[in-house]
């Protein structure tokens, strides 16, 4: 019996035998899962998405070619640690020999962040739309070091694309990105020559290794510049849902040769020049 009022010491030599003991080969294919992470159940109840090994490092590979990123790159990401945001620009930091600040943007300032931003030399930051605004709302002058500023996660207004224009220098670039905890889908470098009448700014192109549709409620293919559901098959999407301790595919379809549908929900169309919205 152990007296809980005192501490209870264990000899590192018996931990070590046990932990031999108990040692078990794990499997670090690919296709195995990497992490469990939830949704954030604005639209229901927050689901548990298994991403697996490669899912992640294409996450990774796709941040770090599109936007060059290298060892002198220092990181803000202003989202949950446990977010797919947050987990790949860890990664993605740690394969690119760069360093990454996480903040809780939770409980904190827009000043604190302009303050965070400055001292940490920051060259990458993302952030969600509505926390951009009010860090830009707070601005003093133009962030010099910032060379790219990835938003993502809710409607960006061109609105927005101006004052980060204001806000940064000329040679920096906006990245939007749009994506789920289930799948990776699509980015694009804003250029304000693709302005439209609509005052949302697209969503993108959508990434190599992903084939993406448009379908309407019969499941068959929209026309162009029709709005329809946007479903994406690859061999990056998720494995499907943790559930009694292993993990199912529930909500996702495989369709052979390690390749797996995921039907977003989303609604959307694909303009004239390619870009989807």
């Amino acid at each position: 019996q152990v007296d809980e009022r005192r501490p209870v010491l264990f000899g590192l030599d018996v931990l070590h035998q046990a932990a031999r003991q108990s040692w078990r080969p794990a499997s670090m294919a690919v296709d195995e899962p990497a992490c469990v992470l939830f949704t954030s159940g604005s639209t229901g109840r927050p689901k548990s998405i298994v991403n697996s090994q490669r899912n992640l490092l294409q996450r990774v590979a796709q941040a770090t070619n599109a936007a060059h990123i290298n060892s002198a790159d220092r990181f803000l990401t202003l989202a949950s640690s446990c977010t797919i945001v947050a987990v790949r620009d860890v990664l993605t930091a740690l394969l690119a020999g760069a360093s990454i600040h996480l903040l809780e943007p939770q409980g904190i300032g827009a000043r604190e962040i302009l303050n965070v931003i400055r001292g940490e030399q920051t060259t990458i930051l993302f952030s969600f739309p509505a926390l951009l605004r009010s860090i830009i709302a707070a601005r003093t002058g133009r962030m010099g070091t910032l060379r790219l500023v990835r938003v993502g996660g809710d409607t960006t207004l061109w609105s927005d694309i101006r004052l980060l224009r204001e806000w940064l220098s000329p040679s920096a670039r906006v990245q939007v990105i749009y994506a789920a905890t289930e799948a990776p889908m699509m980015q694009w470098f804003v250029d304000d020559a693709c302005r439209s009448e609509d005052a949302r700014v697209p969503i993108g192109y959508p990434l190599p290794g992903n084939s993406l549709a448009l379908i309407d409620e019969n499941g068959h293919a929209t026309a162009p510049g029709e709005v329809g559901e946007l479903v994406v098959a690859s061999p990056y999407v998720s494995l499907g849902r943790w559930a009694d301790g292993r993990c199912d595919d529930a909500g996702i379809e495989r369709r052979g040769r390690g390749v797996r549908l995921f039907r977003s929900g989303d609604l959307a169309r694909q303009r004239s020049d390619g870009l989807l919205e």
